[in-house]
């Protein structure tokens, strides 16, 4: 009992004393902890290395080259736009003109391109029936990858990616006929030097002499689509001999309107 009394008549003090001394033990713990905290080696990298002078060189050196490439691309993509322009510039009497020398060339005498007087430029298609377009084929393009589409879809079997392959399918055909379109060319040694887009569109006309054999085929099936796929190539194959042809008597030192000047 006596013992125990003398634990319990501990001075309080002494006890909170003794504890204060434990933690106490090293006083500069938390200093140091606060020290290592503030210790940040990236900080320190990213400090110094944008700071430093090579740093801002090479910056201003790649903001050079940056702009250079800017201005290049940009006066690129202007030429190009205007080139692809030209292309487009039409009305709705060239449409139908056009679609009418496609499957009625035998009506057609004059095949030569329109030169503009004094300037040595081709006209564009809005003022000769004779140049070549890209909307035409484009349009042509589109329709038929929609009716082969329609026809996929009332035979229960069509799906979102026939729209890739169909486009992947059309463009890799055009390209080839452009590079047999070269080559034959060549072989031939002839005068012919036409713009990759001039070809693009003089082989992408074909989809024109498709889509109504398509329609047709749909209806009434594979046997009369290649009846009217045949009657249709017909005048559509005249037509590129003499659309084609007649370029060889042109000047190849011609350029194409860009409308730029």
């Amino acid at each position: 009992m006596n013992e125990n009394e003398n634990n319990n008549n501990v001075n309080p003090n002494e006890n909170a004393f003794q504890k204060k001394g434990q933690t106490n033990q090293n006083p500069n713990f938390m200093n140091e902890n606060n020290n290592q905290q503030d210790f940040n080696p990236l900080s320190q990298f990213t400090s110094q290395f944008t700071n430093s002078p090579l740093t801002n060189i090479g910056l201003k050196y790649g903001e050079n080259v940056w702009e250079t490439g800017k201005h290049i691309m940009g006066s690129h993509f202007d030429r190009s736009g205007n080139a692809l322009r030209f292309y487009f510039d039409l009305d709705s009497a060239y449409v139908i003109g056009k679609l009418k020398r496609i499957f009625y060339p035998w009506g057609s005498k004059n095949w030569k391109r329109s030169v503009a007087s004094g300037m040595g430029e081709k006209v564009s298609p809005r003022n000769d029936i004779n140049a070549p377009d890209l909307y035409i084929p484009l349009m042509s393009f589109i329709t038929y990858i929609l009716i082969i589409s329609l026809f996929y879809g009332i035979n229960s079997t069509f799906s979102p990616e026939l729209f890739g392959k169909l486009s992947l399918s059309g463009l890799i055909t055009t390209l080839m006929e452009i590079l047999i379109y070269k080559f034959l060319f060549y072989l031939m040694s002839t005068d012919i030097k036409l713009p990759w887009l001039d070809f693009l569109a003089y082989t992408g006309y074909k989809f024109t002499g498709i889509l109504l054999p398509s329609i047709i085929g749909i209806i009434f099936g594979k046997r009369v689509y290649l009846v009217v796929l045949i009657i249709t190539s017909i005048p559509v194959g005249y037509f590129l001999t003499c659309a084609l042809e007649s370029q060889s008597i042109i000047n190849s030192d011609i350029i194409v309107s860009t409308g730029s000047g």
